[in-house]
């Protein structure tokens, strides 16, 4: 495409504009759901790019076809270059003061809108993450460890063998997509964590519960045997959890900091054609850096609102269901065989929830920002692969 996410938003909001419609309005017309005016305004800041799927529908409830869109998005982006070539064509326009100042000010707004999306969308992970943590997954591992005799492998295959592709005990059945082998193969972690007994310990509120937490995980991403080779591209061995919006921050906001320095050299004296010159450089690399990284960053955005949705949904849905099923337990410890069929089934569907939520918390989201070409198409493949089974799953069973 022959234009920059600055330009389609730009053409975006000035049809919206034609029509007469708000941001709110053309969002929902377009498919988006809650928070629809803010996902329009992101676009039309030129923050965010939409995928192809809402691409079409935003040019669809603005009355236009793709095609037609992308053209006004072309021609919005040739006005601005040939705006930017006549104050460049003016005598000793490189070095006016006033355009750099210009240029100084859009890099600094794009970090400054970059790093609000990643504060603003980190703060709602984390909060996700959280409750997630505290309301399911640590209460299931608290309850199920001390449930004994659970049954540690799951039907015989062809030859007699239990090592298949079978889990240590039946769990309903994952979403089918390329990640399902990685999400059966954490849910046979999990129950092979809870019954060796890994992460145990007293887990109370608070620095207790994050350690607990960080226990049990380590534990099942540090197990052996899964089959099928490694998981789909993004998913690393370190969950994204709390602090890591501050990775993410640095990342999508380096092109813009490396500036502040140079700003200000620039507004405390004045200075030299040579100094002019590498500033000039820097605000091209800043901005090539910005252009090159956009679509990186858009599906970063993207994957952290999916991730953060599917665990509100097992921290509300999937945590209520646990302690519904924790009341009609007898006093620990507790046999496996005396466990009603239902409750056994219920048992299956925390497994399976807690491998989504782990798959979910392990995505290598900040890759997005360092990889570019192939990898990053695998990347995007495989994370989208990840996130849209794991809330098929969660949706199911939650």
């Amino acid at each position: 495409m022959g234009y920059a996410a600055k330009a389609l938003g730009q053409a975006i909001r000035e049809r919206r504009e034609e029509l007469g419609l708000s941001q709110e309005q053309l969002g929902k017309q377009a498919g988006y759901g809650t928070g629809a005016g803010v996902s329009v305004s992101r676009i039309e800041s030129g923050t965010t790019r939409p995928g192809p799927r809402r691409f079409e529908g935003i040019a669809l409830a603005l009355q236009l076809t793709p095609g037609q869109l992308e053209d006004r998005a072309e021609r919005r982006a040739r006005e601005d270059a040939a705006q930017w070539d006549e104050r460049m064509a003016e005598p000793g326009a490189r070095r006016n003061r006033r355009a750099l100042k210009e240029r100084l000010a859009a890099v600094r707004e794009e970090t400054r809108k970059r790093a609000d999306l990643v504060a603003e969308l980190g703060e709602a992970f984390n909060a996700a993450h959280d409750t997630a943590r505290d309301e399911f997954l640590l209460e299931f591992v608290r309850t199920a460890r001390d449930i004994r005799g659970v049954p540690e492998s799951g039907a015989k295959g062809a030859e007699g063998s239990a090592d298949n592709d079978t889990l240590p005990i039946d769990i309903p059945q994952f979403a089918e997509g390329t990640s399902e082998a990685r999400a059966r193969g954490l849910a046979r972690r999990i129950v092979a964590t809870l019954a060796g007994g890994d992460g145990d310990g007293d887990a109370g509120a608070g620095v207790e519960n994050a350690e607990t937490y960080r226990s049990f995980m380590a534990a099942v991403l540090s197990s052996k045997g899964e089959r099928g080779g490694p998981g789909p591209a993004g998913v690393t061995g370190s969950p994204l959890g709390r602090g890591g919006s501050l990775l993410l921050l640095g990342i999508a906001t380096g092109p813009g900091t490396m500036l502040a320095a140079s700003r200000l050299l620039f507004l405390s004296r004045r200075r030299s054609r040579a100094e002019e010159e590498q500033l000039l450089a820097q605000l091209d690399e800043a901005d090539a850096k910005f252009d090159a990284s956009q679509r990186g960053f858009d599906h970063m955005i993207d994957a952290l609102t999916r991730a953060t949705s599917i665990l509100e949904i097992i921290g509300l849905h999937a945590g209520w269901r646990l302690q519904q099923w924790k009341r009609g337990l007898d006093r620990a410890p507790v046999e496996w065989r005396t466990l009603t069929p239902e409750q056994q089934e219920a048992y299956r569907r925390f497994v399976a929830i807690a491998a989504c939520q782990i798959a979910v918390e392990s995505l290598d989201v900040a890759r997005f920002m360092t990889v570019d070409g192939a990898d990053l198409e695998a990347l995007i493949e495989g994370v989208d692969e990840t996130l849209a089974d794991a809330k098929a799953t969660v949706d199911l069973l939650a």
